[in-house]
């Protein structure tokens, strides 16, 4: 019996070695020493549009994410501009476009794309929505 006891307290011994050692490994890896990326935003103020085809409006407030805080400075300059890209893409989208998830997922996609175009800063990361009220 004693012979037993002892298997299976090396088995044991042995298991929490083997994940001691997997622990010390993931952790290692995953403090690198690589800083994870800075994210910066600049959010609109409430803008208003018209919904195409329709009676309604949108009231909207968006956020810019960018990964390089020059950029956002430069971004900041340039609000006006952020505005009259999205006021255009969204009078443009009729109102069966904006009403569920997939699409505004999609709006914000062509709004993030259409910013860097015409901006040309391509540290653009994500385009968020705060406020998106259909009324």
């Amino acid at each position: 019996m004693s012979k037993k006891v002892l298997g299976v307290v090396a088995i044991v011994i042995i298991a929490v070695a083997v994940s001691v050692g997997v622990s010390f490994s993931l952790f290692s890896k995953a403090g690198n020493g690589s800083k994870p990326s800075e994210v910066y935003s600049l959010e609109t103020a409430d803008m208003y549009s018209n919904v195409k085809d329709s009676r309604r409006i949108v009231k909207i407030k968006i956020v810019v994410e960018t990964n390089n805080e020059k950029d956002l400075a430069e971004l900041d300059k340039k609000k006006y501009q952020i505005r009259d890209i999205s006021n255009e893409i969204i009078r443009a989208t009729p109102e069966k476009d904006l009403v569920d998830v997939d699409s505004q997922n999609k709006l914000r996609e062509k709004i993030k794309k259409q910013l860097i175009e015409e901006m040309g800063i391509n540290s653009i990361t994500n385009v968020r929505f705060n406020d998106f009220v259909i009324q």
